[in-house]
C-alpha cells in the first residue's frame, strides 16, 4: 500500500471535495467531524473572539446547490445512496436531498480513504439525523453501524427554548461506523465519584479499602485460594464467594471506574468548556468530545483527518493524544485559528515552533489514481 501522500499537520484550504479525491485510498485510520447539519438557518461567530469572521449559511435547495456531476458520480456507483437521497426529496424535500446528496458525494471519498481496520465519527443532530444514517447504511454498509451515540450536553432548557412547546432539545447525535469487522476500538472507561458516607450497595468498604465484587464464576477452587492469600475474596452472610475489585480512595470519595457506553451525559457544552477553551466559533464542540473519540477508535501515530475542520477541535484532540492529522475547511480564517490553537497546544507540550502545512491545491495520488469507491471494499 503507498504511504499517505500528505503531510502530518496539513490544513487543506477550500471545497473538501477535490482535496478528498486526491487523497491515496485507505489512508486514515479515524475521520472525527462535524459537518453542517441541514438546520435551515445562518451561523456567524462570536464578534471580538479568536473566530470572529467566521460565518455559513447552512441553507440547501436542490436547484442552487446540487451538482450535476454529484448526482450522476452517486446513481452510477451508488444507487442506494442515490435511493435515500431521493426518498428523502419525497418525504422532507428538497432541502434535505440537496443537503444529501452534499454530504453522499463526501461520504463517498471519505469511505475510500480510510483504511480498512479504520473508523468514522459523523456528528449530526436530529434534524437529518435518521436520514444521514439511512444514508451511511447504503455507504459503509449497515452491517458496519457500530453506535448511535447520543451526547447530552444539558439536563434543562435555556433562553426560549424553556418556553417552546415541547420538550427541550438538549442533545446531539455521533453516527459511529467502522470500514469493515476489522475496524479498531479501545474501551474508554470515565471515574465516577462516590462520597464514601454514601456509597451505592454495590461498593463496600472493610479494613483493607473500598472494593466491588462480582460472582466468582467458572474460577476453580485452586484460583480462588489463591486470590483469598491475595485478599481478593469477600465471603457474603449466607457463605457465597465472591471476587473483590480494589477501588482507589481519595479525598473522601471512591472513585470507580466504569465503561462508557452510549449514552454521553458527562461532557458539558462549550457554555460550560473552560474558558481558555473557547474561540467564538459559532458550532464549536467541546475538546472532551472529541478527545474520547480519537481515543476509542486510533492508536499513537495514525493519522487523524477532519474534512470539516471549522476551529480545529479535531485537531487539537489529535495532537494532545500523539496523533497525526490533517484537516480541511473552506473558511478563509481556518488557517489562522488552527495555527494558533495547535501553537498554544505544542508549546504547552513543550514544542515550540510546530510546523503546520497550508495546502490550497490538492496533492498528487500515489496510489493509482482513477480507482472508483468501490475498489476500495
Amino acid at each position: 500500500m503507498p504511504p499517505p501522500n500528505f503531510a502530518n499537520r496539513t490544513l487543506f484550504h477550500g471545497d473538501n471535495l477535490p482535496f478528498l479525491r486526491a487523497l491515496n485510498g485507505e489512508s486514515v485510520q479515524l475521520i472525527a467531524t462535524d459537518p453542517p447539519f441541514n438546520k435551515g438557518r445562518d451561523f456567524q461567530a462570536t464578534p471580538d473572539s479568536l473566530a470572529a469572521g467566521a460565518k455559513f449559511q447552512d441553507r440547501w435547495s436542490w436547484a442552487d446547490d446540487v451538482e450535476d456531476e454529484w448526482v450522476d458520480r452517486i446513481a452510477a456507483g451508488w444507487p442506494h445512496a442515490m435511493n435515500v437521497i431521493n426518498g428523502s426529496r419525497e418525504s422532507y424535500g428538497g432541502d434535505m436531498g440537496a443537503f444529501l446528496c452534499f454530504m453522499a458525494v463526501r461520504l463517498i471519498e471519505m469511505r475510500r480513504v480510510l483504511r480498512n481496520d479504520g473508523s468514522i465519527y459523523l456528528h449530526c443532530d436530529p434534524t437529518a439525523s435518521h436520514y444521514l444514517k439511512l444514508l451511511m447504511d447504503a455507504i459503509f454498509g449497515g452491517k458496519n453501524f457500530r453506535n448511535e451515540i447520543v451526547w447530552t450536553y444539558g439536563q434543562s432548557a435555556r433562553g426560549a427554548k424553556a418556553i417552546a412547546s415541547q420538550f427541550a432539545r438538549n442533545h446531539d447525535i455521533v453516527l459511529f461506523y467502522g470500514k469493515s469487522a476489522r475496524r479498531r476500538f479501545n474501551r474508554v472507561n470515565v471515574v465516577v465519584r462516590h462520597p464514601v458516607d454514601r456509597l451505592p450497595s454495590h461498593i463496600r468498604m472493610d479494613g483493607t479499602g473500598a472494593f466491588k465484587t462480582s460472582p466468582r464464576g467458572d474460577y476453580t477452587d485452586e484460583s480462588v485460594r489463591r486470590l483469598e492469600a491475595e485478599g481478593r475474596i469477600h465471603r457474603t452472610s449466607n457463605g457465597n464467594i465472591r471476587i473483590k475489585y480494589p477501588l482507589q480512595v481519595e479525598n473522601g470519595f471512591v472513585l470507580e471506574p466504569k465503561a462508557v457506553g452510549s449514552s454521553w451525559t458527562d461532557i458539558p457544552d462549550m457554555m460550560h468548556a473552560p474558558r481558555g477553551e473557547r474561540t467564538g466559533y459559532p458550532t464549536q464542540k467541546p475538546l472532551a468530545l472529541y478527545e474520547r473519540i480519537v481515543s476509542a477508535s486510533s492508536d499513537p501515530g495514525d493519522f487523524v483527518l477532519d474534512p470539516f475542520a471549522g476551529c480545529a477541535t479535531t485537531p487539537i484532540a489529535a495532537e494532545r493524544l500523539g496523533r497525526q492529522w490533517i484537516a480541511m475547511d473552506m473558511w478563509e480564517g481556518a488557517y489562522e485559528i488552527v495555527r494558533r490553537r495547535i501553537e498554544e497546544c505544542c508549546q504547552s507540550a513543550g514544542e515550540a515552533n510546530p510546523q503546520i502545512h497550508l495546502e490550497t491545491e490538492p496533492p498528487e495520488r500515489t496510489d493509482g489514481a482513477g480507482k472508483t469507491a468501490h475498489d476500495a471494499a
